[in-house]
């Protein structure tokens, strides 16, 4: 792990957005494999870091409203 990477992962944990990162990797993998803008890398990462936080979201509200069972269909 770089020091840069390290950097990155405590500014993103002091911020809350510790989640996106820890697939920060495959998402610059993927970036420099389609030749995407900057841009276009910076907002495939905050989406995954927006989707994470929904899920957690999701997840915590089932557990608060204290449903018998959570159903899938």
């Amino acid at each position: 792990m770089s020091v840069q990477h390290e950097r990155l992962m405590s500014c993103a944990t002091s911020c809350g957005s510790a989640e996106s990162l820890r697939s920060i990797s495959a998402l610059a993998q993927n970036a420099a494999e389609k030749r995407t803008s900057f841009t276009d890398f910076l907002e495939d990462l905050l989406v995954a870091e927006r989707e994470s936080r929904r899920a957690r979201a999701r997840e915590m509200f089932a557990r608060v409203a204290g449903f018998p069972a959570i159903k899938t269909h």
